[in-house]
């Protein structure tokens, strides 16, 4: 799974879990099992708002990218965060919500 980060400000931290091909976002489960090699989801189409854009099967790996709420004192690599390759099953690690203290 490819997930890139779209910050925002938002007032509760994002906390995210794969399991297979589906994904977990703060207790709203998404099944992407049915998405064939090739197909694309529109991303809107979802009704809890999590997703900026289509998701997408390519080479067997699901690409998504992802709302990522942040604090008001939020770090740079939160603000600037990288592409996560998720290759395992369980949570995902994601850049603080915050630098100590918000």
């Amino acid at each position: 799974m490819k997930l890139h980060l779209s910050p925002i400000r938002g007032s509760t931290p994002l906390a995210a879990e794969r399991m297979g091909d589906t994904l977990l976002l703060n207790g709203d489960l998404f099944d992407f099992s049915d998405l064939a090699e090739g197909d694309t989801i529109d991303g809107a189409a979802y009704s809890e708002n999590w997703f900026v854009g289509p998701v997408t099967r390519t080479d067997g790996q699901i690409i998504l990218q992802v709302l990522l709420p942040h604090g008001a004192n939020a770090p740079q690599e939160t603000l600037f965060p990288s592409t996560l390759i998720i290759d395992t099953d369980g949570p995902v690690p994601l850049p603080p919500y915050t630098r100590w203290p918000d």
